[in-house]
Protein backbone atom coordinates (compact mmCIF):
# COMPACT_ATOMS: atom_id res chain seq x y z
CA UNK A 1 0.00 0.00 0.00
CA UNK A 2 1.30 3.15 -1.10
CA UNK A 3 0.61 5.77 1.64
CA UNK A 4 2.49 8.65 -0.07
CA UNK A 5 0.24 8.57 -2.94
CA UNK A 6 -2.75 8.27 -0.84
CA UNK A 7 -1.93 11.34 1.23
CA UNK A 8 -1.00 13.40 -1.57
CA UNK A 9 -4.01 12.98 -3.56
CA UNK A 10 -6.08 13.65 -0.17
CA UNK A 11 -3.67 17.36 0.42
CA UNK A 12 -3.26 18.11 -3.60
CA UNK A 13 -7.06 19.49 -3.92
CA UNK A 14 -7.23 21.59 -0.50
CA UNK A 15 -3.00 23.18 -2.02
CA UNK A 16 -4.70 24.06 -5.06
CA UNK A 17 -7.74 26.11 -3.48
CA UNK A 18 -5.38 27.23 -1.26
CA UNK A 19 -3.14 28.71 -4.35
CA UNK A 20 -6.19 29.84 -6.13
CA UNK A 21 -7.36 31.95 -3.49
CA UNK A 22 -3.39 33.46 -2.51
CA UNK A 23 -3.64 34.31 -6.23
CA UNK A 24 -6.14 36.03 -6.36
CA UNK A 25 -5.12 38.22 -3.28
CA UNK A 26 -1.90 38.46 -4.91
CA UNK A 27 -3.43 40.10 -8.10
CA UNK A 28 -5.49 42.26 -6.28
CA UNK A 29 -2.38 43.52 -4.23
CA UNK A 30 -0.15 44.32 -6.72
CA UNK A 31 -3.29 46.17 -9.19
CA UNK A 32 -3.00 48.72 -6.43
CA UNK A 33 0.89 49.81 -7.12
CA UNK A 34 0.07 51.85 -9.48
CA UNK A 35 -1.84 53.96 -7.08
CA UNK A 36 1.34 54.29 -4.89
CA UNK A 37 2.79 56.40 -7.63
CA UNK A 38 0.11 59.21 -7.15
CA UNK A 39 1.52 62.01 -5.28
CA UNK A 40 -0.88 62.11 -2.87
CA UNK A 41 -0.45 59.17 -2.15
CA UNK A 42 3.31 59.34 -1.71
CA UNK A 43 2.57 62.02 0.52
CA UNK A 44 0.39 60.02 2.95
CA UNK A 45 2.22 57.25 3.10
CA UNK A 46 5.34 59.29 3.83
CA UNK A 47 3.75 60.98 7.01
CA UNK A 48 2.16 58.11 8.00
CA UNK A 49 5.24 56.35 8.05
CA UNK A 50 6.83 59.33 9.95
CA UNK A 51 4.53 59.36 12.02
CA UNK A 52 5.52 55.86 13.66
CA UNK A 53 8.41 55.22 16.21
CA UNK A 54 11.22 53.18 14.67
CA UNK A 55 10.55 50.16 16.72
CA UNK A 56 7.37 49.79 14.97
CA UNK A 57 8.70 49.85 11.98
CA UNK A 58 11.47 47.39 12.84
CA UNK A 59 8.81 45.24 13.91
CA UNK A 60 6.76 45.04 10.76
CA UNK A 61 9.77 45.11 7.80
CA UNK A 62 9.03 49.06 7.34
CA UNK A 63 12.44 50.41 8.29
CA UNK A 64 13.73 49.85 5.15
CA UNK A 65 11.56 48.90 2.74
CA UNK A 66 9.46 52.38 3.06
CA UNK A 67 9.65 53.76 -0.45
CA UNK A 68 6.64 52.04 -1.62
CA UNK A 69 6.48 53.30 -5.24
CA UNK A 70 9.59 50.79 -5.72
CA UNK A 71 7.80 47.87 -7.37
CA UNK A 72 9.91 45.19 -5.50
CA UNK A 73 9.51 46.97 -2.02
CA UNK A 74 5.70 46.91 -2.46
CA UNK A 75 5.47 43.62 -3.27
CA UNK A 76 8.04 42.35 -0.63
CA UNK A 77 5.61 44.27 1.93
CA UNK A 78 2.49 42.89 0.96
CA UNK A 79 3.75 39.32 0.82
CA UNK A 80 5.05 39.07 4.02
CA UNK A 81 1.65 39.32 5.51
CA UNK A 82 0.11 36.69 2.66
CA UNK A 83 3.65 34.51 4.56
CA UNK A 84 1.51 34.50 7.54
CA UNK A 85 -1.61 32.54 6.26
CA UNK A 86 0.34 30.22 4.44
CA UNK A 87 2.28 29.49 7.52
CA UNK A 88 -0.99 28.68 9.22
CA UNK A 89 -1.62 26.26 6.29
CA UNK A 90 1.28 24.49 6.84
CA UNK A 91 1.46 24.33 10.60
CA UNK A 92 -2.32 23.08 9.90
CA UNK A 93 -1.20 20.59 7.52
CA UNK A 94 0.86 18.71 9.75
CA UNK A 95 -0.90 18.96 13.06
CA UNK A 96 -4.12 17.15 11.31
CA UNK A 97 -1.64 14.89 9.06
CA UNK A 98 -1.36 11.77 11.69
CA UNK A 99 -4.53 12.52 14.29
CA UNK A 100 -6.97 12.79 11.61
CA UNK A 101 -6.58 8.97 10.66
CA UNK A 102 -8.06 8.05 13.96
CA UNK A 103 -10.69 10.60 14.37
CA UNK A 104 -12.02 9.59 10.75
CA UNK A 105 -11.28 5.81 11.83
CA UNK A 106 -9.41 4.92 8.96
CA UNK A 107 -6.08 3.55 11.21
CA UNK A 108 -8.09 0.56 11.35
CA UNK A 109 -7.99 0.23 7.49
CA UNK A 110 -4.22 1.44 7.66
CA UNK A 111 -3.32 -1.13 10.02
CA UNK A 112 -4.95 -4.15 8.30
CA UNK A 113 -2.42 -3.47 5.06
CA UNK A 114 1.02 -3.96 5.10
CA UNK A 115 2.40 -1.23 6.37
CA UNK A 116 4.05 0.00 9.67
CA UNK A 117 3.85 3.35 11.71
CA UNK A 118 7.04 4.17 10.55
CA UNK A 119 5.60 3.61 6.87
CA UNK A 120 2.78 5.75 8.16
CA UNK A 121 4.64 8.84 8.91
CA UNK A 122 7.33 8.60 6.59
CA UNK A 123 4.88 8.76 3.38
CA UNK A 124 2.50 11.63 5.41
CA UNK A 125 5.65 13.77 6.23
CA UNK A 126 6.67 13.54 2.27
CA UNK A 127 2.93 13.54 0.73
CA UNK A 128 2.76 16.76 2.71
CA UNK A 129 6.28 18.45 2.14
CA UNK A 130 5.93 18.40 -1.67
CA UNK A 131 2.15 19.22 -1.78
CA UNK A 132 3.19 22.38 0.10
CA UNK A 133 5.92 22.70 -1.83
CA UNK A 134 4.01 23.42 -5.07
CA UNK A 135 2.52 26.54 -3.28
CA UNK A 136 5.30 28.23 -3.27
CA UNK A 137 6.45 27.28 -6.43
CA UNK A 138 3.03 28.17 -8.05
CA UNK A 139 2.90 31.46 -6.26
CA UNK A 140 6.67 32.05 -7.67
CA UNK A 141 5.39 31.82 -10.75
CA UNK A 142 2.46 33.86 -10.53
CA UNK A 143 3.96 37.17 -9.06
CA UNK A 144 6.75 36.74 -11.46
CA UNK A 145 4.45 37.55 -14.18
CA UNK A 146 2.63 40.05 -12.18
CA UNK A 147 5.70 42.00 -11.61
CA UNK A 148 6.53 41.98 -15.37
CA UNK A 149 3.27 43.39 -16.33
CA UNK A 150 3.50 46.53 -13.46
CA UNK A 151 7.43 46.58 -13.80
CA UNK A 152 7.49 48.49 -17.07
CA UNK A 153 10.76 47.81 -17.53
CA UNK A 154 12.08 49.77 -14.69
CA UNK A 155 13.86 46.77 -12.96
CA UNK A 156 15.58 44.26 -14.85
CA UNK A 157 13.30 41.18 -15.13
CA UNK A 158 16.55 38.95 -13.93
CA UNK A 159 16.45 41.03 -10.60
CA UNK A 160 12.56 40.92 -10.14
CA UNK A 161 13.30 36.91 -10.62
CA UNK A 162 15.82 36.37 -8.07
CA UNK A 163 14.00 38.67 -5.46
CA UNK A 164 10.97 36.40 -5.95
CA UNK A 165 12.67 33.03 -5.80
CA UNK A 166 14.40 34.76 -2.58
CA UNK A 167 11.54 35.44 -0.84
CA UNK A 168 9.40 31.97 -1.82
CA UNK A 169 12.30 30.37 -1.22
CA UNK A 170 12.10 31.59 2.62
CA UNK A 171 8.79 30.96 2.75
CA UNK A 172 9.26 26.97 1.66
CA UNK A 173 11.36 27.00 4.52
CA UNK A 174 9.43 28.54 6.76
CA UNK A 175 6.42 26.46 5.97
CA UNK A 176 8.67 23.65 6.21
CA UNK A 177 9.51 24.04 9.79
CA UNK A 178 6.02 24.53 10.88
CA UNK A 179 4.51 21.85 9.17
CA UNK A 180 7.24 19.60 11.23
CA UNK A 181 6.13 20.76 14.63
CA UNK A 182 2.74 20.43 13.55
CA UNK A 183 3.81 17.06 12.71
CA UNK A 184 4.89 16.27 16.41
CA UNK A 185 2.25 17.98 17.50
CA UNK A 186 -0.23 15.28 15.84
CA UNK A 187 1.72 12.80 17.28
CA UNK A 188 0.74 13.92 20.43
CA UNK A 189 -2.66 15.00 19.89
CA UNK A 190 -5.88 13.34 21.21
CA UNK A 191 -8.48 14.94 18.31
CA UNK A 192 -8.50 16.66 15.22
CA UNK A 193 -10.50 19.42 16.44
CA UNK A 194 -7.40 20.55 18.83
CA UNK A 195 -5.31 21.26 15.43
CA UNK A 196 -6.32 24.46 14.22
CA UNK A 197 -6.06 26.41 17.16
CA UNK A 198 -2.55 24.57 17.81
CA UNK A 199 -1.79 25.68 14.17
CA UNK A 200 -2.99 29.30 14.70
CA UNK A 201 -1.30 29.39 18.21
CA UNK A 202 2.07 28.55 17.28
CA UNK A 203 2.19 30.50 14.03
CA UNK A 204 0.81 33.70 15.92
CA UNK A 205 2.87 33.15 19.10
CA UNK A 206 6.49 32.91 16.66
CA UNK A 207 5.21 35.88 15.20
CA UNK A 208 4.71 37.52 18.17
CA UNK A 209 8.27 36.66 19.69
CA UNK A 210 9.70 37.82 16.46
CA UNK A 211 7.89 41.36 17.07
CA UNK A 212 8.97 41.64 20.48
CA UNK A 213 13.07 40.80 19.73
CA UNK A 214 12.59 43.85 17.11
CA UNK A 215 11.24 46.35 19.44
CA UNK A 216 12.78 45.48 22.74
CA UNK A 217 16.02 45.91 22.61
CA UNK A 218 16.96 43.38 25.36
CA UNK A 219 14.86 40.53 23.09
CA UNK A 220 16.44 40.41 20.29
CA UNK A 221 18.39 37.36 20.17
CA UNK A 222 14.82 35.75 20.44
CA UNK A 223 14.13 36.61 16.81
CA UNK A 224 15.67 33.38 15.66
CA UNK A 225 13.00 31.70 17.22
CA UNK A 226 10.58 33.26 14.71
CA UNK A 227 10.71 31.42 11.50
CA UNK A 228 8.34 34.01 9.93
CA UNK A 229 10.68 36.66 10.81
CA UNK A 230 14.13 34.62 10.04
CA UNK A 231 12.78 34.70 6.43
CA UNK A 232 10.78 38.01 6.22
CA UNK A 233 11.23 39.29 2.40
CA UNK A 234 12.09 42.70 3.70
CA UNK A 235 14.90 41.06 5.31
CA UNK A 236 15.61 38.69 3.47
CA UNK A 237 15.93 41.55 0.23
CA UNK A 238 18.44 43.37 2.10
CA UNK A 239 20.57 40.80 4.37
CA UNK A 240 19.91 37.86 2.69
CA UNK A 241 19.26 34.56 4.74
CA UNK A 242 20.01 34.61 8.74
CA UNK A 243 22.18 31.79 8.95
CA UNK A 244 21.84 31.27 12.84
CA UNK A 245 18.06 31.48 12.09
CA UNK A 246 18.25 29.16 9.40
CA UNK A 247 20.34 26.87 11.85
CA UNK A 248 17.59 26.64 14.30
CA UNK A 249 14.88 26.22 11.85
CA UNK A 250 16.88 22.90 10.71
CA UNK A 251 17.14 21.38 14.05
CA UNK A 252 13.80 21.95 15.02
CA UNK A 253 12.82 20.45 11.52
CA UNK A 254 15.17 17.26 12.51
CA UNK A 255 14.30 17.18 16.08
CA UNK A 256 10.68 17.57 15.71
CA UNK A 257 10.61 14.59 12.86
CA UNK A 258 12.43 12.18 14.72
CA UNK A 259 10.02 12.91 18.14
CA UNK A 260 7.45 12.54 15.43
CA UNK A 261 8.32 8.78 14.82
CA UNK A 262 9.39 8.00 18.05
CA UNK A 263 5.77 8.93 19.79
CA UNK A 264 3.94 7.88 17.17
CA UNK A 265 5.55 4.34 17.50
CA UNK A 266 4.32 4.26 20.69
CA UNK A 267 1.18 6.24 20.96
CA UNK A 268 -1.92 3.92 21.81
CA UNK A 269 -4.30 4.43 18.71
CA UNK A 270 -8.15 4.91 18.67
CA UNK A 271 -9.06 1.76 16.61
Amino acid sequence: MNIFKLEFKSQIRGMLIWGGIISLTLIGLIALFPAMQNDAMKQLTATKLDSLPPAVLAAFGLTQMSDFTILTNYFAIMVQYINIAICVYAATLGATALIKEENDGTIEYLYSQPVTRFDIVKGKMLANAIAFAILPILLSGISCILLAIFNEGKIPFSELLYDVVLIFSGLLFAGIVFMSIGFLASALLKNSKQASPFALGIVFGTFLIGVASSMIKDLDFLIVFSPIDTVSPSKLMTDGFDMLGVLVGVITIVVCAAFSFIIYNKKDLKI
